[in-house]
């Protein structure tokens, strides 16, 4: 079994909490926030994720 290192994985942890943001949201709204949120500050990382 492959394993990542401890710095990949720290670098993963924030997009994984933002990305449990958006399927945890109590309504739309909520999620569209997490969303913006998401794309404001993985879009330029990560495009085809944030599109």
């Amino acid at each position: 079994m492959k394993t990542r290192p401890a710095a990949s994985l720290a670098r993963t942890a924030g997009a994984t909490e933002a990305m449990q943001e958006i399927y945890n949201a109590e309504d739309r709204a909520d999620a569209k926030k997490a969303i913006e949120a998401l794309e404001k500050t993985y879009g330029t990382k990560w495009p085809k994720a944030a599109a």
